[in-house]
């Protein structure tokens, strides 16, 4: 792995950033921030700051700025309630966890761009986008190394507030690690953590709020529910094939009532047949509650 042309890349990372497409510059103003947000961003980051340029686009007030030399950007709204700053810093500075997780899956790839995201009540999230030949790739990591997913755009857009989002989530699961928020779909909300030395998915979706262990092995599963399971024909016997299994506690339940236990298993299965020359598949989801009990789909 090498580091090739970085300073040169950070640059052009910034202008990679600041392109947009024609309904995006439609939407960019050139008319200064508002006072609001301008004060907010004095009191962040004073007199550091160097070579200031605001711009406006959509309902964010977006500066661009050098922080000791290091060129960032910040996101703010008109009422100067700051979302996201990216700072654009050296693969050397990126915490060795990340680095060394990166070394491991990523062999032969040349670091082009590091960007390093800064967001309320999170820990900061790395990007890196890097090239092995003619095949480049981006990729996410938590600070602790933790690697979150592939294909990242670094058109970065903060799509929410996630102060109000952690603290609902730290009131539920106690000394939980969040890693990262992101959105999932169109109205979708994917939290990445870990707790209790576990990887626990978090999603809110059209006010339905659920989190679970993702991608479980059958072995993982308790007896009880493997029986459940198998007695409805979902067996490799029968031409099913198991593609997830998820451990799944819906978080509006237990909000509503802590006492009680709403956890249940989903297993996603296909079965491929053969009709004349075309494939027909069929995904089935079969939840089964954490007794056994095969719930409704």
């Amino acid at each position: 792995m090498k580091i090739k042309f970085f300073i040169l890349s950070c640059f052009i990372g910034m202008i990679f950033f600041s392109a947009c497409s024609d309904e995006e510059k439609n939407n960019l103003k050139n008319d200064g921030p508002s006072v609001d947000a301008s004060a907010a961003f004095d009191k962040k980051y004073g007199n550091r700051a160097d070579q200031v340029q605001w711009r406006i686009q959509n309902i964010y007030q977006i500066v661009d700025f050098y922080l000791d030399k290091v060129p960032c950007t910040a996101w703010f709204d008109m009422s100067g309630k700051w979302y996201m700053t990216k700072s654009c810093i050296q693969y050397a500075e990126l915490p060795e966890a990340v680095k060394r997780e990166f070394s491991n899956l990523y062999r032969g790839y040349e670091v082009e761009i590091v960007d390093k995201l800064e967001r309320e009540n999170l820990k900061n999230i790395y990007v890196l986008q890097a090239s092995n030949g003619n095949v480049t790739k981006t990729m996410r990591f938590s600070y602790n190394g933790f690697f979150l997913r592939e294909n990242v755009d670094l058109n970065y857009i903060p799509l929410f507030s996630t102060g109000e989002l952690v603290k609902r989530i730290n009131r539920v699961f106690e000394n939980i690690d969040i890693l990262d928020v992101e959105s999932e779909g169109k109205s979708g909300i994917l939290v990445t953590s870990l707790y209790k030395e576990k990887r626990l998915i978090i999603k809110f979706e059209e006010n339905e709020f659920y989190y679970g262990y993702s991608d479980l092995k059958i072995e993982n599963v308790p007896d009880i529910i493997k029986i459940q399971f198998e007695s409805k024909g979902y067996t490799e016997k029968n031409g099913y094939v198991v593609r997830q299994i998820q451990y799944i506690m819906p978080l509006k339940d237990i909000e509503m009532n802590p006492s009680q236990d709403f956890s249940y298993y989903a297993f996603t299965v296909e079965k491929v047949g053969k009709i004349e020359f075309y494939g027909v598949t069929e995904n089935i989801v079969l939840k089964i509650s954490k007794v056994g009990d095969k719930l409704p789909e």
